[in-house]
């Protein structure tokens, strides 16, 4: 399983979430990414997002 936690301004909280989710599931490969341009213009700053896949990255 592959674990996307995307941020834009808020990579501290991201981290933590990152944490959590490495040891709530250990299996999992878990990566904090900084959302690009064109999705944060829309969400602003202090945006989270979890993306999960079955399929690994």
């Amino acid at each position: 399983m592959s674990i996307a936690v995307h941020h834009f301004a808020w990579a501290q909280q991201a981290d933590l979430a990152a944490s959590q989710l490495r040891e709530a599931l250990p299996d999992a490969t878990v990566d904090v990414v900084e959302l690009g341009a064109v999705t944060a213009v829309h969400t602003g700053p202090g945006t989270l997002a979890v993306v999960v896949s079955s399929h690994p990255m």
